[in-house]
């Protein structure tokens, strides 16, 4: 079953753009103009603080004002969804080749996975992901298998750099 989130706001830019980015990830989101108009089965709200005002009863609201990015915005919201609450562990599994494939985990969880066509977008997407959720106890990166040996140390070189 499709996991659906609600969508309350009166800004289409800001609604268009999250509709785009979450459907890529497999999320159904319903965009209503009132949290009245939204079905019981949805359990999790985006909105604007300035847009929402009160409680939403048994549903998390999260506001995109608490968050730098859309994509960190995005990236709570998958959490919340995978009913991730604290983060134990983190794991970024990345498969190297023409087209770089990275997998984040959370807790066992997987909360994404990404393509890349160039690397310098993957290691700074690793970097910030390392950022948000710097409270982990456990951090573990796997690289799969690349062409060359050189090549495994080069990614090395640079992962250690942004782990420091």
């Amino acid at each position: 079953m499709k996991k659906t989130i609600g969508l309350v706001t009166l800004d289409m830019k800001f609604a268009s753009m999250f509709r785009e980015t979450i459907s890529k990830m497999g999320v159904k989101t319903i965009h209503t103009l009132s949290i009245d108009d939204l079905p019981f089965s949805v359990n999790v709200i985006v909105t604007k603080k300035s847009e929402f005002q009160g409680e939403a009863v048994n549903r998390k609201t999260l506001y995109l004002e608490d968050y730098q990015s859309m994509e960190e915005l995005i990236e709570k919201v998958l959490e919340v969804l995978n009913e991730v609450e604290s983060y134990q562990s983190i794991l970024i599994a990345i498969d190297p080749g023409k087209t770089i494939g990275v997998a984040y985990s959370v807790n066992d969880k997987i909360i994404r996975t990404s393509k890349y066509f160039h690397e310098e977008s993957m290691f700074e997407d690793v970097k910030t992901f390392l950022k948000r959720h710097k409270e982990a106890e456990e951090k573990t990166i796997i690289i799969g298998s690349t062409t060359t040996q050189e090549e495994l140390l080069r990614f090395l070189e640079i992962l250690n750099k942004i782990c420091k």
